[in-house]
């Protein structure tokens, strides 16, 4: 009888969207929902390249270019698959 009415809770179909004063106020507009969709990769990499954290090192990174550094690319060194 309790898994039956846990397993209830693990079917959430209810949607909460926001207040037009919290849209109002928003850094982010549907525009933007709507570039990150058409182009997932490249909008991050916009997203970075344009940031004050984008540097060339964190771009290198992203796009697998080779580092300058003579120990070679930083992907060389990472444990993922």
């Amino acid at each position: 009888m309790a898994e039956e009415s846990l397993s209830n809770l693990l079917h959430e179909d209810r949607n909460f969207p926001p207040s037009e004063e919290f849209v109002a106020q928003a850094n982010g507009t549907q525009a933007l929902y709507d570039a990150a969709a058409a182009d997932r990769e490249g909008f991050g990499l916009t997203r970075v390249a344009s940031s004050s954290v984008g540097t060339r090192t964190s771009l290198r990174r992203l796009t697998g270019a080779k580092s300058p550094s003579p120990s070679g690319s930083w992907a060389a060194s990472s444990t993922r698959a």
